[in-house]
């Protein structure tokens, strides 16, 4: 049975990200790991080439440690991220610039399939265009996409209603107030759900 590794890039607790992917998971009824990547230490690629004999990363970290062989083992890879200052999250490229071990000379990333869930307020496009990008290099096949909303911080910060640079008032206008209203719920999104679950379908009819 075809095994799925699914990572989030986003930092926040059971985010918007998170729940779409675990939609996805869920109706899949494949097993699968899924990887919260704030909880670990994934540093960026340093580049050092020694990677080139035996496709294992040499850095000491979670992903040498752990995530390299998941994503080895996995014929399907679920990758979520959001767009802070309009592009990709650090936490998700750092891992996808790591899973360039696995690509080196023998490219054993290559006949694997991918799905994306691109997050974010704004910029959810800037999102999907870098791992579509990304899982073409590794030679992964993107079967399938899900662009989310999101909510901006400042709807959570403490000082959203008064910051001179808040992008409540941007949004909403000089007088907005926080209210529960304005808060972007993915779960409450019936047409995404629905979404995530053929998604999820799809992966099951691999």
């Amino acid at each position: 049975m075809k095994h799925i590794l699914a990572v989030s890039g986003s930092p926040v607790p059971n985010s918007n990200v998170d729940r779409a992917i675990k939609t996805i998971l869920e109706a899949s009824e494949r097993p699968y790991h899924f990887i919260k990547l704030s909880s670990k230490n994934v540093k960026p690629c340093r580049a050092c080439l020694r990677c080139i004999e035996d496709n294992h990363c040499k850095q000491k970290d979670d992903y040498a440690s752990e995530l390299e062989n998941l994503a080895r083992e996995a014929d399907i890879w679920v990758i979520g991220g959001w767009p802070p200052f309009g592009t990709v999250d650090g936490f998700t490229k750092a891992f996808c610039e790591r899973t360039y071990s696995l690509r080196h000379v023998r490219y054993l990333t290559k006949g694997k399939k991918g799905m994306v869930v691109a997050g974010g307020t704004r910029h959810s496009a800037a999102v999907h265009h870098f791992l579509e990008h990304f899982f073409m290099s590794q030679g992964i096949e993107l079967i399938g996409s899900l662009k989310l909303n999101g909510n901006v911080t400042c709807l959570s910060c403490g000082r959203g209603e008064t910051c001179s640079i808040s992008n409540v008032k941007r949004i909403w206008g000089q007088d907005a107030t926080i209210t529960p209203d304005k808060f972007w719920k993915f779960d409450e999104q019936a047409d995404l759900v629905n979404k995530a679950k053929e998604l999820g379908q799809k992966l099951k009819m691999l």
